[in-house]
């Protein structure tokens, strides 16, 4: 069979230690800054760039093209998504599509497509204060206000008043923001789901169990998989397709957050990429699917091959938990390595920023990647590590 060869949009180094799948050359489009060992090792030819800006990464991939003959074109990355489909919309490339990417980059135009659906959760973009208090009146409180296009819980507020709305809605205002997006609060337990497209075939990969910030929209852990039971995994299931084929999505990841109270599934935010927070990498790790090598794998033909998938599962369960103060990862490593297994740790060193207000997910300090045989094991773990992370965060606040 001969090599397809597809370009890439950008992905943090880590995405990059699996891939390419065979028969796959990979010509990546990618940040200087972000150009490390493993793409080097996976990538066919880098071109750099200085920021994801459609004109540039049109240019790249316009580069491409004139040297090889471009099979597709496909991003995984927040910041790569909206360029790269429309880089392969002007190029005529089959891969990732312009017009889920504009729904999922830009959450009011997800809210009109559904307006009319029984997925739809009231909302208004609101450019003065009177439409505030107008959605306000409609709706009541809380309600949530945020970034029509943002990521990271960046700029997005649980309000529960109508001065709490409006001096959040005056502080976007003073940061250059022309309109806001209001949307009703919905209750419930909150869930990320993992689907796998292919060519139009949808499949339901996993579901992951979410904890936030108490009163706060920053993930504080993730365990994968969630503890579901039949009915929920099925309802899940079909809510989560329906949704695709009414946006018309045909291939590759999709993230979709949800909420569940008793028998209502109330849509969140969707993007068509793996979950981030290194939910990607657990279900890699856990269900054995690589998101990013089977949507490049099966982009032209073929399926998935489920045997393949069941041998490549390492864990039973894994769970991300967040740091919120600096701990050394010398520290870390040496008093949990007899814990559990740790997967990945990452944390920054310690600055005057470490102590300001968690806002967004950007403001966490790092994160503790970890695998177990099962979830009931992985929670025993957790609840160990959770006390000895806030004993550290003690220890930090007497020194």
């Amino acid at each position: 069979m001969s090599e397809r060869k597809i370009i890439i949009v950008g992905s943090q180094d880590e995405v990059y230690e699996e891939l390419p799948p065979k028969n796959i050359e990979l010509y990546v489009i990618q940040l200087s800054s972000l150009i490390g060992p493993r793409l080097r090792a996976a990538a066919k030819e880098i071109y750099e760039i200085d920021t994801f800006e459609d004109e540039q990464v049109l240019t790249g991939a316009r580069y491409f093209c004139d040297r090889h003959k471009i099979d597709g074109l496909f991003s995984f990355t927040e910041y790569g998504l909206l360029p790269a489909a429309n880089a392969a919309k002007t190029l005529a490339l089959p891969g990732i599509s312009a017009e889920v990417t504009e729904l999922c980059r830009h959450k009011w135009k997800l809210r009109e497509k559904l307006a009319a659906t029984p997925l739809n959760i009231p909302f208004m973009m609101c450019d003065n204060r009177s439409a505030i208090t107008q959605f306000a009146g409609k709706n009541g409180f809380p309600l949530v206000l945020k970034d029509p296009s943002g990521v990271g819980s960046i700029n997005v507020k649980i309000c529960y008043s109508l001065a709490e709305a409006l001096g959040f809605y005056d502080e976007l205002l003073q940061q250059g923001y022309a309109c806001v997006l209001a949307e009703k609060y919905v209750g419930g337990k909150e869930y990320s789901v993992e689907t796998l497209s292919i060519r139009g075939s949808h499949q339901l990969i996993g579901v992951t169990d979410k904890y936030l910030l108490p009163g706060g929209l920053v993930e504080q852990k993730h365990v994968y998989p969630a503890n579901l039971t039949v009915d929920k995994w099925t309802r899940i299931e079909q809510y989560t397709f329906r949704l695709l084929e009414l946006i018309q999505h045909h291939h590759g990841p999709m993230h979709i957050e949800i909420k569940i109270e008793d028998d209502l599934i109330s849509l969140i935010e969707i993007n068509n990429r793996p979950g981030g927070d290194y939910i990607w990498d657990m279900v890699n790790k856990v269900s054995g699917v690589n998101l990013i090598a089977e949507t490049l794998k099966y982009a032209f033909d073929g399926k998935p091959d489920l045997k393949e998938r069941k041998e490549r599962c390492r864990y039973g369960a894994m769970s991300y938990i967040a740091l919120f103060k600096p701990i050394s990862i010398s520290t870390i490593e040496q008093s949990l390595n007899d814990m559990t297994v740790l997967e990945r740790v990452q944390c920054k060193e310690y600055s005057e920023s470490s102590e300001l207000e968690i806002k967004s997910s950007f403001d966490r300090s790092g994160f503790i990647l970890i695998g177990d045989n099962s979830i009931s094991d992985l929670y025993g773990v957790i609840s160990s590590i959770e006390a000895w992370i806030e004993c550290q965060s003690h220890q930090q606040v007497g020194v």
